[in-house]
C-alpha cells in the first residue's frame, strides 16, 4: 500500500530497475499467496470451536402458538446431533428436528 504511493517517484531510477522491481514484488506476491493456499495449512484445526447462529422465531398468533429454532453452521460440519440433543425438552416426544435447506428463496435468515 506504501509502496503505490511512490510509484511515480521510480521514474527516476530507470526502466530497468522499474522492470526489475515490478517482478520482484510480483513473485513476492506469489510467494505469499502459494504460503497462505497450500493444502496442508488450515487456520482452523480440530479443536478450533466451530462457530453456529441459532435463530428463535415464535408465532403467537397461531392457535395453538408455533415455534421454529433454526441452527446453521459456517464451518460445515455435521451438528445434528448437537441440534437434537438441545432440542430434547422442546420437541413432542418422537419427532425429530427437520433439516431445511438454506436458498435464496428462504427468508427464514433475513433479519440476520
Amino acid at each position: 500500500m506504501i509502496l503505490t504511493q511512490f510509484l511515480p517517484f521510480i521514474h527516476r531510477f530507470g526502466a530497468s530497475f522499474t522492470a526489475r522491481l515490478i517482478v520482484l514484488l510480483t513473485l513476492l506476491t506469489f510467494a505469499s499467496l502459494t504460503f497462505f493456499t497450500r493444502q496442508s495449512w488450515s487456520p482452523y484445526d480440530a479443536t478450533h470451536p466451530k462457530r453456529i447462529f441459532v435463530l428463535h422465531m415464535e408465532n403467537t398468533s397461531t392457535v395453538p402458538s408455533e415455534f421454529h429454532l433454526h441452527v446453521a453452521s459456517i464451518d460445515g460440519n455435521p451438528f445434528l446431533d448437537l441440534v437434537k440433543s438441545a432440542t430434547d425438552g422442546l420437541i413432542p416426544l418422537g419427532q425429530v428436528p427437520e433439516p431445511t435447506v438454506a436458498n435464496d428463496l428462504s427468508v427464514d435468515w433475513d433479519i440476520m
